[in-house]
């Protein structure tokens, strides 16, 4: 199969075009997407402070190195959050500093056992032992979301890159969808703002309409260095998975289905303002975040982690074990061919 630019070999087949590029004409058509999305949606100003929300993973790893060679004149720095997973986040954020240090870029890691007495893998064992119908991804997500703002006004950003890509994003649209939020549906989008609390820091997405195989490909020919083993150890039970099987199922029926579905979420999103919880937005009396309610949904949950007794220490091979998980890749086995 040969690029249809050059005639060069081909290192990749876009099924919704279709499309066959040689790595050169990959390169350049992924970027090019990129930045016309950058200036479309204006996500960023020239006098933008910009962190960047990095893992370790190969999203938020493009991410970085695209928004500073895109955004060469404005300040760039790195936030981590490391929940405490052993033999995952931490072999992540060790790629993450890679990227910081080869871009000479300021960064922050923020260690959850610092900000609320506990690892996640510490919460998960916590979950398991008092039977809270919470799953791991409820409690990280909720904490990742918070000190990741956190940290970003601590270092002076105005704008907070995150690495959702266009699979992330046709997941979640359908998570909140299918699941009457629509709250959140509303709100989301390449960038999500408030007009009403400057504590909140916008956050914008420059990878929305990239799709996640293309993202891989990139870090891969770029050879920028990322996390590319075993996903968390505990997201097997997270509800993403059932979404994620069924837009896959649907792109391999009808390639081009996710742009399809952003497309028209795009359109759709001037019709819903006023249905998000703006007005509700407030400070929480305890930490001073954003929240929806007088105390945040953190601290809620800091609370109750923090009144649980620490067990002793446990793998999170042996913490699946307590909760009767027969996986350690991240998604369900369904039968012999994974389908």
């Amino acid at each position: 199969m040969n690029c249809e630019r050059c005639g060069k070999e081909s290192i990749i087949r876009l099924t919704y075009g279709p499309h066959s590029l040689c790595q050169e004409h990959f390169e350049y058509h992924f970027e090019h997407r990129v930045r016309g999305f950058t200036r479309t949606h204006r996500l960023f100003d020239d006098t933008d402070t910009i962190a960047v929300a990095v893992s370790g993973g190969k999203d938020s790893v493009v991410a970085l190195n695209l928004v500073r060679k895109i955004m060469p004149r404005n300040t760039i720095v790195g936030i981590s959050i490391d929940e405490g997973i052993d033999g995952y986040r931490n072999l992540a954020i060790t790629e993450a500093v890679k990227n910081y240090e080869q871009l000479g870029i300021e960064y922050k890691i923020v260690k959850l056992k610092e900000e609320i007495g506990s690892t996640m893998q510490e919460i998960v064992q916590k979950t398991h032992e008092n039977k809270w119908k919470e799953n791991s991804c409820t409690f990280c997500g909720v904490f990742r979301r918070k000190y990741l703002n956190a940290a970003a006004r601590e270092m002076g950003a105005d704008k907070l890159v995150t690495g959702h890509n266009l699979d992330d994003e046709t997941q979640s649209l359908c998570m909140n969808f299918f699941n009457d939020r629509m709250e959140k549906f509303a709100r989301m989008g390449p960038k999500v703002e408030t007009r009403k609390l400057k504590e909140w820091v916008p956050r914008v997405k420059p990878l929305y309409n990239s799709p996640e195989e293309e993202v891989e490909l990139f870090a891969q020919v770029k050879g920028y260095p990322h996390y590319s083993d075993a996903c968390c150890p505990f997201s097997h039970g997270a509800d993403r998975n059932i979404y994620r099987r069924m837009m896959d199922e649907m792109e391999m029926k009808k390639p081009g289905t996710r742009f399809s579905i952003i497309r028209s979420y795009l359109k759709m999103k001037p019709l819903l303002e006023g249905i998000g919880e703006e007005g509700n937005l407030q400070l929480c009396h305890r930490c001073g975040d954003l929240s929806s309610q007088s105390t945040c949904q953190a601290c809620v949950y800091e609370e109750r982690i923090r009144a649980a007794p620490t067990a002793p220490g446990m793998t999170p091979l042996q913490i699946n074990a307590m909760g009767k998980k027969d996986t350690m890749k991240g998604l369900p086995i369904l039968n012999g061919n994974g389908r």
